[in-house]
């Protein structure tokens, strides 16, 4: 409807499912009949009466007469429900959208992203949000994606996506407004981008060429190092919030154990973690993790921070090099 009113093209591009309830009544049949899958839909808030809109949607009561009964291996989370849409990301081993821009925020922190539709959201379809053209090839994606490993190259494309949606119409005032919070007008002065913008105001210049080139004059021989410097640093950053719910001050060397013994007994880890300053241990074993950090170990049951410790990890351990310490849990 918005592509018909400014008068763009309204051809519709292939769609392996006809709407959101036929997809998700083929996952329901799909998981359903599965003995190693689980299916939690969590249907979007707004979906519901809300703050910005004080009824609730009409395809709210096709979802709920479509799904009112049970269906085995599935859970349907209602919006009225407290539960975050974040929280069962963490704990998805595969992660399941229609056009939500949730996909490409799970697919920053590692996780598969399979799509249902095509060409509904500005973002390519890639590595890091696959799709299949037919009901048949999406499904064969589901179970390729189950089984892919993580990679650095494809958080990496879902942080460069990410970065264009939110920031490349963007011209940073951060010399103009002087903390997020503000809400007031600041005094008058000439900020930094003033020339940009008078350069996009008067000239017709578009403002994302204009960040199309400025990010290109900037690139130089160590720039990749430096965007995987960058990245590992922010995965670092995210585990240590997802276990602790605080956000570091600064980086810090994380030691990881990969335990496969099956009495491990998660109160071990390594020498060199107790002895070097800095130094923060994380033994993963399946998909629960233990996070040891200032004297204190913190339990968690995340498929997401034990995907992302491997590659964000500047220590690797074997179980067989670890030693015993005394921690406080949390």
């Amino acid at each position: 409807m918005v592509k018909s009113a400014v008068g763009s093209s309204t051809e519709e591009p292939p769609q392996p499912f006809k709407d959101q309830i036929e997809w998700l009544q083929a996952l329901c049949d799909f998981v359903g009949k599965r003995d190693d899958l689980q299916l939690v839909v969590r249907i979007h808030p707004r979906e519901a009466a809300n703050k910005r809109d004080p009824v609730n949607s009409m395809h709210l009561a096709r979802l709920k007469e479509a799904f009112q009964y049970p269906r085995p291996n599935c859970l349907f989370v209602w919006p009225e429900e407290p539960i975050s849409s974040y929280d069962l990301g963490e704990a998805a081993d595969l992660v399941l959208t229609s056009w939500s821009t949730i996909g490409l925020e799970m697919a920053r922190l590692g996780a598969p992203v399979l799509t249902s539709t095509n060409g509904l959201i500005p973002f390519p379809q890639d590595d890091f949000l696959e799709w299949g053209e037919t009901p048949q090839a999406y499904f064969d994606q589901l179970e390729r994606l189950l089984k892919r490993p993580v990679n650095l190259q494809t958080i990496a494309r879902a942080f460069r996506w990410y970065n264009l949606f939110h920031l490349g119409a963007s011209l940073n005032l951060g010399d103009l407004v002087p903390t997020h919070t503000f809400e007031g007008l600041p005094p008058f002065k000439a900020f930094k981008e003033s020339p940009t913008v008078e350069e996009i105001i008067t000239n017709g210049k578009d403002v994302l060429v204009h960040n199309w080139e400025r990010l290109q004059a900037s690139q130089h021989s160590e720039s990749a190092n430096e965007e995987r410097s960058a990245l590992t640093r922010q995965l670092r950053r995210f585990i240590h919030f997802f276990h602790t719910g605080e956000d570091p001050d600064e980086d810090f060397q994380l030691c990881l154990v990969m335990s496969d013994d099956e009495i491990a007994d998660f109160t071990s880890y390594p020498d060199q973690a107790t002895t070097s300053s800095g130094i923060r241990t994380m033994i993963v074993k399946g998909p629960h993790t233990r996070y040891f950090v200032d004297g204190k170990v913190f339990s968690r049951f995340s498929p997401m921070c034990a995907r992302i410790a491997p590659i964000c990890a500047q220590h690797v351990v074997a179980t067989d090099e670890c030693s015993v310490v005394n921690s406080t849990s949390a």
